[in-house]
């Protein structure tokens, strides 16, 4: 099972064909999909199927989206919305902001836009809920002992299997007895630098997450290395509620 199969969304449109074009799309990227024909009938599916994720059409007869939007959030604040428009109208999405959208999409937007906006608001912490017994196995490669041990101490707490390498080397060499879900990786090594030691990684296990940590001076490779494959970068000092956000979006969302 991937990490996707454990991500419900739900999917209500009156329209037969935006719902079997948007269940297509979903379950190619290994969503769990359930439709709705309408809000009433939405309403009373919610709680039962309780899903991650909810893509709404703004017009349906009875009930419309921003009614069912407004009853959901009677009961659930957090929620993950998405309302789906036939039209762009300022007006109405401010009132379906206010009403508790956190995405207002024209059905016209593109696959890859749609698909962008889902992954964005999935909330990854929702998803900490829905996971698996075994722990996922995070590495720290940096060449700063302070550093290791804070976010060593930092991810363990978050329930994390940790271990810590002072340099690439020792990284790269571990990596081919046992994979981790994620790598930390300082851009600026001794002996291999991180720039090298992702590309190296990338050839060999392109499955594997990195996450590049950079310093002062360093924001432009920070920017390249995502164009070499790794998934995003923190910059020093952390804000380890941005670490925190970026590992377990990488880990449950699997944007590998």
């Amino acid at each position: 099972m991937t990490a996707m199969q454990n991500v419900h969304v739900m999917v209500i449109d009156d329209d037969i064909a935006i719902r079997e074009l948007l269940y297509r799309i979903l379950t190619k990227k290994d969503y769990e999909v359930t439709t709705a024909i309408g809000a009433e009938q939405a309403l009373q599916m919610v709680e039962k199927n309780k899903p991650d994720l909810i893509v709404v059409d703004l017009k349906m007869p009875g009930m419309d989206g921003m009614s069912f939007v407004k009853k959901v959030r009677a009961s659930d604040k957090d929620l993950p919305i998405i309302m789906l428009t036939g039209f762009g109208d300022e007006l109405v999405e401010m009132e379906a902001k206010k009403a508790g959208v956190q995405a207002f999409l024209r059905k016209d937007m593109g696959i890859n836009l749609f698909t962008e906006s889902v992954n964005k608001l999935i909330d990854p912490k929702r998803l900490a809920q829905k996971r698996d017994a075994k722990r996922d196995y995070i590495m720290v490669v940096d060449d700063d002992a302070d550093i290791r041990s804070l976010l060593k101490r930092f991810l363990e707490k978050k329930d994390y299997e940790v271990s810590s390498f002072g340099t690439a080397e020792e990284a790269l060499d571990e990596v081919n007895k046992r994979k981790p879900s994620l790598v930390l990786l300082d851009i600026n090594l001794p002996g291999m630098d991180g720039i090298t030691a992702l590309k190296k990684l990338k050839e060999k296990h392109n499955d594997i997450g990195v996450i590049m940590i950079s310093g002062n001076g360093e924001l432009e490779i920070a920017r390249q290395s995502v164009t070499m494959g790794a998934y995003d970068y923190i910059m020093k000092p952390f804000n380890m509620e941005y670490l925190e956000l970026c590992v377990l979006t990488k880990i449950f969302l699997g944007e590998s």
